[in-house]
């Protein structure tokens, strides 16, 4: 008897390590900004938290049982199905503990660009596969936007290049290699503007131009600058200073 009853005392702070568990994990899930998702061997939603009803447009209670193919575009179901299948059979996964980027479709049937990663589990309950999906929309417009920008100077016939607060040339487009004849290679990292130094200018103008920049100031003007071979070029200019949040 005394036996049982210490068997019966141990489930009991078993179940209630195990709740406590599922109340913080619980907590976790429904504070966390990303949508976490759990889907059990059918694939149906089985976990749901806040993040995942903000992001995907469904409650808990409209989700929870659904298949997880509702969340997925049309076009990518076959695909799906077939990884799930392949992981179930004991097969490899191409993305289980990885992070990658995929589509995902909301409640609006609108689509959107999503960063995944899955983690498998398994409890008394059965087989599971919990997902983290973080909403990646900003950041490709924004990448969008940066690849338009890059073209734009890539294409531009004006020279535009860039140096750290050492003066080492970071940046520059293809003008200035049709312009002063260095490439790429010999002049990033490695160079600074003083490869176009001319003697015609004085030391102080290049002196109270640079700290005419480290002052914040933008400086316009017509320069004289030098070539690849010594060909001498008067140029007419505009340096800005970048600045960050330091």
């Amino acid at each position: 008897l005394a036996r049982q009853l210490g068997t019966i005392a141990e489930r009991r702070r078993a179940d209630v390590t195990l709740r406590e568990s599922e109340g913080r994990y619980r907590a976790v899930a429904q504070s966390a900004n990303d949508a976490i998702i759990t889907i059990d061997r059918a694939g149906n939603i089985a976990g749901w938290n806040r993040g995942a009803a903000i992001i995907f447009g469904y409650t808990e209670a409209e989700i929870n049982g659904q298949p997880v193919t509702l969340l997925i575009p049309h076009r990518y179901h076959e695909r799906h199905l077939a990884g799930v299948h392949r992981i179930q059979s004991g097969g490899e996964s191409h993305i289980i503990g990885k992070i990658v980027e995929l589509e995902g479709r909301r409640k609006d049937a609108s689509e959107f660009p999503l960063e995944l990663s899955l983690a498998t589990w398994e409890s008394l309950q059965g087989w599971f596969v919990t997902g983290i999906i973080r909403d990646i929309t900003a950041r490709k417009q924004a990448e969008a936007e940066l690849s338009k920008l890059n073209m734009a100077v890539d294409a531009s016939n004006e020279v535009i290049f860039m140096t750290d607060l050492e003066g080492v040339i970071r940046f520059m487009n293809p003008a200035f290699t049709r312009l002063y004849g260095y490439a790429a290679a010999e002049v990033v990292g490695k160079a600074t503007p003083r490869i176009l130094k001319s003697d015609v200018v004085p030391r102080e103008v290049y002196r109270s131009f640079w700290n005419a920049i480290l002052s914040k100031q933008v400086v316009t003007g017509e320069m004289f600058n030098k070539a690849r071979g010594g060909r001498l070029l008067t140029v007419e200019s505009s340096v800005n200073p970048i600045l960050n949040e330091q």
